[in-house]
């Protein structure tokens, strides 16, 4: 969404101090003098298609008071964000070059085809599987083995008369949500899975 802020600079605005392609000059008094065409194609492109909602937004921007008009505030502020900026699209170019990292090497692991076979997997969920289970499946002797150590198989306590459930608590939390994802994605996909969940 920073990346469009920009779009709502009025044309040839020169730019402050702080040069870059993602925010410019944006402050509020400048997001308050863009047409209201400009505001509204803003929005549709960032998926809020809602006539009301959008005309409430753009209500809200042009009824906003500044907390600060502080330019040491302001400005140091918009350094930040532009530094946050930038720290997130490096991040973003390494996951993308994970992804495909995992989406090149994961269909060449040997059972990488039962995992894909799975409803709902997918190219996202096959690879997570495979990873959870690991390629040594014998390590687990059942499917209550694998809930355990995923913390997916309900915890029992008791105290005098008094017992209660709740799921493991210390378990890997990335196999879990691993399962946990998973299921709710196959229900579409399986009918048995679909009339277990109902």
């Amino acid at each position: 969404m920073a990346q469009g802020i920009s779009e709502l600079a009025p044309s040839g605005e020169k730019r402050g101090k702080i040069q870059t392609t993602i925010l410019g000059s944006i402050t509020p008094a400048v997001t308050q003098r863009a047409r209201k065409a400009r505001l509204s194609a803003f929005f549709h492109q960032h998926n809020v298609r809602y006539a009301h909602i959008v005309q409430a937004r753009i209500q809200a921007i042009q009824a906003a008071i500044p907390l600060t008009e502080d330019v040491a505030v302001i400005e140091s502020n918009r350094l930040l964000v532009e530094v946050l900026v930038a720290q997130l699209r490096v991040l973003l170019q390494a996951v993308e070059r994970s992804e495909q990292q995992i989406a090149d090497l994961a269909p060449t692991l040997p059972n990488y085809a039962l995992f894909d076979s799975l409803p709902g997997t997918g190219p996202t969920f096959a690879p997570r599987l495979l990873a959870a289970f690991r390629e040594q499946r014998e390590r687990y002797a059942s499917a209550d083995e694998i809930q355990k150590y995923a913390g997916l198989a309900p915890v029992t306590e008791r105290s005098g008369n008094k017992s209660w459930v709740h799921w493991r608590l210390q378990c890997p939390k990335f196999p879990r949500q691993t399962f946990v994802e998973w299921a709710a994605l196959s229900i579409p996909h399986c009918y048995w899975a679909k009339a277990y969940y109902e």
